[in-house]
């Protein structure tokens, strides 16, 4: 399993507990692209999880190398502004990686009001993305399937999909 944007590790170190109790996943491996976060999240979860610096955008693992992949709260932090400037090429990293039939489950802040034309708000990292049909958009044109909104609070949306 394969948590993308990891920060400290908390929610890491929770999957890691879980799947060491109950044998879920054969490894569970979180990634953050601030070397500060990693630090925290290796001292979070000690031997029971490998965190890696590493850009969603460019995930270094092999085609196929995950069952599950997991997002809290930072997709909305994908992309530059230079090379690749949208959150698109994550969500494609991640179908990448996955195993076929391998799940995805994200969450990120979106706007509280839906957004007539995407092009009237200039999105940049670390800010919100237009609106939860965005997200899954963005989702399904990655190749993923059975995209569906499972939770929804305010300015946050989860999401879950299928390879």
């Amino acid at each position: 399993m394969l948590d993308v944007s990891c920060g400290p590790g908390l929610i890491l170190d929770l999957l890691a507990r879980h799947s060491a109790r109950s044998g879920k996943w054969e490894r569970v491996v979180g990634l953050d692209f601030s070397r500060e976060m990693v630090t925290l999240a290796r001292e979070a979860c000690g031997e029971r999880a490998t965190v890696v610096v590493a850009d969603a955008c460019d995930l270094p693992f092999a085609d196929g190398a995950f069952d599950v992949l997991h997002s809290s709260a930072g997709a909305h932090c994908w992309g530059d502004l230079n090379s690749r400037g949208v959150p698109e090429s994550a969500f494609r990293e991640m179908y990448r990686v996955l195993k076929p039939t391998g799940e995805i489950l994200v969450s990120t802040v979106v706007l509280l009001k839906p957004t007539t034309v995407e092009e009237e708000y200039s999105r940049t990292p670390n800010t919100p993305f237009f609106d939860e049909r965005a997200v899954c958009r963005m989702i399904q044109d990655a190749g993923f399937r059975d995209v569906e909104v499972i939770a929804k609070d305010k300015c946050f949306v989860a999401v879950k999909a299928v390879k």
